[in-house]
């Protein structure tokens, strides 16, 4: 019998709006079935990676939505050579050519999903192009609220029911996720985008957040433990990055190539001399150092930072990642990075409030129509999958919202204080929050 709580969804869902923009917005979007949805959809997807690699490879087999988004995102890749980046010498971020890229993006993405469920394809071009989900196209910048308008548009494609099984919700962090970061690592080096509200050495990381809690949910019970994944992530032999000039004839990167395999010119186009060493976010083969093959998205993402981040010891540039190394084990770093996206991503009103969000990630109001939509997702014994279903909502007479049914997973903990806001003290505390 399946344990799952239900969260009632809009069937007909409202178009997106940014409403975001207040603190008291922000305040209340926890409160939200579609909030709750979202991130109980994160929770299991967490739950259910654990021990298991990205997925790379032919994806002929996958559902039309996997299949879909792959396409897309390797044509994305692809556009890439028609915007190759502006000769740029004293600018430090932001190339004027992800501006025509981005407009490449705008005209040519809606046609991908015109095989897709009517409801979800106004939510998808919201959150994929309304939202920036590859980067701002005034700004030159590129963050974790892009990063997050990305994965709610995986969280709509579930709602929606345009995957079959809890396999393919599984395939969408495996494989399209993963995917998705390799195309935003290209298109960070290619433009030079600048990191969006970077707390500088004091963060995460510039870029992103959820590989690392996705990834440590993949190290969860395996024998790579959190030092282990960053000695093998500093192996320089570890990760290999091509430039644009180096893609395939389908559009798709060749990782097995290293950096300079496009040149000494492809090389300082992209701001890094040649034979400056590598890294992507799917290597080919084990770690030439310590013959692991890295398959998580946390051993990955570390290596891509030292893209990044040079001329100083991983310690220096990013102290609170490595402090993350000093754990015996995933444990207790993978629930306090649960915690910390609640407060630091989906709680902060300066990361959210450019998403377009309609009644998936949202919820029941008076501007989402009269029928409502049941989502059951996945938290108990693993038989559920999440989906959508007309539902009738007789409340009270005359109130089409229905009830709310609190989920398990969705306790608040959004009011907790980032550990990494402005000092080393924040460092600190999150080593005493996490019982270092």
């Amino acid at each position: 019998m399946s344990t799952s709580t239900d969260v009632l969804l809009p069937s007909d869902p409202a178009l997106p709006v940014r409403r975001l923009t207040t603190n008291a917005a922000v305040a209340q979007w926890p409160l939200t079935p579609g909030y709750r949805g979202f991130v109980g959809w994160l929770r299991r997807r967490c739950a259910r990676v654990r021990g298991r690699g990205v997925l790379v490879g032919d994806y002929a087999s996958s559902g039309a939505a996997v299949q879909t988004l792959m396409r897309l995102l390797e044509a994305m890749t692809a556009w890439v050579a028609e915007a190759p980046p502006q000769p740029q010498a004293a600018q430090r971020f932001g190339n004027l050519a992800f501006r025509a890229y981005i407009k490449i993006v705008e005209e040519r993405v809606p046609a991908f999903f015109d095989a897709a469920p009517p409801a979800l394809r106004s939510q998808l071009r919201a959150l994929l192009v309304d939202s920036h989900a590859f980067g701002h196209p005034t700004r030159l910048d590129y963050g974790t609220g892009h990063e997050l308008a990305f994965a709610l548009g995986l969280w709509c494609v579930v709602v929606s029911g345009w995957t079959a099984d809890e396999d393919e919700e599984d395939e969408l962090v495996l494989r399209v996720f993963a995917r998705y970061l390799e195309l935003t690592t290209l298109l960070q080096m290619t433009y030079r985008l600048e990191p969006a509200g970077s707390h500088g050495v004091w963060g995460l990381d510039d870029y992103s957040f959820l590989p690392y809690l996705f990834g440590s949910a993949q190290l969860l019970d395996g024998d790579l433990g959190p030092a282990d994944a960053l000695k093998v992530a500093l192996d320089p032999a570890s990760v290999a990055v091509v430039a644009p000039a180096d893609l395939d004839a389908a559009g798709t990167t060749t990782i097995a190539r290293a950096w300079p395999a496009g040149g000494a010119a492809a090389a300082a186009r992209h701001g890094r001399p040649a034979g400056s060493g590598a890294g992507a976010l799917r290597p080919p083969a084990p770690s030439a150092s310590s013959g692991t093959a890295l398959t998580d998205l946390y051993t990955l993402s570390l290596a891509r930072l030292t893209l990044f981040k040079t001329g100083a010891a991983f310690s220096e540039h990013s102290p609170l990642l490595h402090s993350l190394s000093t754990f015996p084990s995933w444990t207790k770093p993978h629930a306090g990075l649960h915690k910390m996206y609640a407060a630091e991503v989906l709680g902060k009103r300066v990361v959210v409030q450019g998403l377009s969000i309609g009644g998936w990630c949202w919820g029941l109001d008076d501007g989402d129509g009269d029928a409502a939509g049941e989502v059951r997702a996945g938290a108990g014994d693993g038989s559920e999958h999440t989906h959508l279903a007309t539902a009738a909502r007789t409340d009270t007479p005359g109130d089409t919202r229905g009830p709310v049914t609190p989920a398990p997973w969705a306790r608040q903990d959004t009011q907790m204080a980032a550990p990494w806001a402005a000092s080393r003290a924040r460092v600190d505390e999150a080593n005493r929050q996490w019982g270092a």
